[in-house]
């Protein structure tokens, strides 16, 4: 039981850990500008067809506020996903307590704690929204 905790504990890391540290802002990218030539004529800018910008991922803001900001929202993404998945676990406890009073209140109260996890995790998430859109 302790290793499929480990491994789906590592799998939701895994998926979702990556997904917030990845993001990152725009970037400016840096425009080529027309040389002037000796020659006589008109010179023409080089044109743009066909030219893809891509934007570095891996470029993390310098900012405190963004860098806090990611932290905390990957941090409660975390728990709002372990408190889901201990939900799980109350929930197949009690399945599979065969009518035994002590594992079937083991899994109710897995259950009741996680309940209160996931709202203690989205309370936190709506006022730390609320602040950082007031900074």
């Amino acid at each position: 039981m302790n290793k499929l905790k480990l491994t789906l504990f590592l799998i939701l890391l895994i998926s979702v850990f990556p997904s917030e540290i990845a993001k990152a802002g725009p970037t400016s990218t840096p425009t080529s500008t027309p040389t002037s030539s000796a020659s006589a004529g008109p010179t023409i800018p080089p044109k743009e067809v066909g030219v893809v910008k891509l934007e570095n991922p891996l470029i993390i803001s310098t900012d405190i506020k963004v860098i806090i900001g990611r932290l905390i929202k990957t941090a409660l993404q975390i728990l709002g996903s372990l408190a889901l998945l201990m939900v799980f676990f109350g929930a197949s406890g009690w399945i599979t307590s065969g009518g035994n009073p002590e594992k079937i209140e083991a899994g109710q109260k897995t259950i009741i704690w996680a309940v209160l996890g996931v709202i203690l995790t989205l309370s936190s998430y709506i006022i730390l929204s609320g602040i950082f859109k007031l900074f």
